[in-house]
């Protein structure tokens, strides 16, 4: 149950990762405001590397580590 539950955090922060690309594309093209991307890096980062980590990190530390988790 854990295991899902970490999956679909980290698979919901992933597209959020990538929804920031979308809210720089429609704010500089659409809008054609003054935006650079290093302005929405950050945010982009914030949200795929712990999203990564939370979907494939788990099947690492499982391997690794002497702690399972449970699939139910």
């Amino acid at each position: 149950m854990l295991k899902k539950i970490m999956k679909r955090i980290g698979a919901v922060l992933f597209y959020i990762g990538g929804i920031v690309w979308v809210i720089f594309a429609v704010a500089k093209y659409l809008f054609d405001c003054d935006v650079s991307a290093s302005q929405f890096l950050p945010y982009h980062l914030g949200a795929i590397i712990p999203g990564v980590i939370l979907k494939y990190g788990l099947v690492y530390y499982e391997r690794t580590s002497n702690i399972r988790y449970n699939e139910s």
